[in-house]
């Protein structure tokens, strides 16, 4: 790609080249060691491989009448281009810190950590708190635990990230 930037590309198998993705070269944590192609050793078992395989197909736990936050969370997390955008850090480069209405990019950093957590940590249900705190601080209707409108939600994120 660009030799500035220092980005390599990783195309998914099976999927359309539309969600290729390109990553920081000094993003380590995201690189297997040479000669290996995954974080787990060649020798695992059926299970072991399908951990590997099921990453990001884990739950959020609910927060008390949260699922409205959660299925919106769902169904961002698992939009290819957002979740790479975010996910691999590359939003950071276009935090605007200085809009006075905005979050300082502390919104998108919380969702950037559950996106990471849901789909590069274990295969446990993921505690979404971190991330329902920062949105609380910005978006006070959001900040109890009651049932809310997953369309308000989603309007305030994508509004909120941007």
């Amino acid at each position: 790609r660009d030799e500035e930037k220092k980005e390599v590309r990783v195309h998914f198998e099976g999927w359309s080249s539309q969600y290729d993705e390109w990553i920081p070269v000094d993003a380590k944590e995201r690189f297997a060691p040479p000669g290996r192609n995954s974080k787990q050793p060649a020798s695992q078992s059926k299970t072991e491989r399908t951990k590997a395989i099921s990453r990001g197909v884990v739950g959020l736990r609910n927060l008390g009448n949260t699922c409205f936050m959660n299925s919106t969370l769902q169904c961002l997390s698992n939009t290819p281009i957002f979740n790479t955008f975010f996910s691999g850090g590359r939003f950071r480069r276009d935090i605007n810190k200085v809009n006075p209405l905005g979050t300082k990019g502390k919104l998108a950093h919380a969702f950037g950590n559950l996106l990471r957590e849901i789909w590069m940590g274990s295969s446990s249900p993921v505690d979404p708190s971190a991330f329902k705190q920062a949105l609380g601080q910005f978006a006070p209707r959001f900040s109890d635990y009651q049932q809310q409108d997953s369309q308000e939600l989603l309007a305030y994120l994508l509004d909120g990230l941007h």
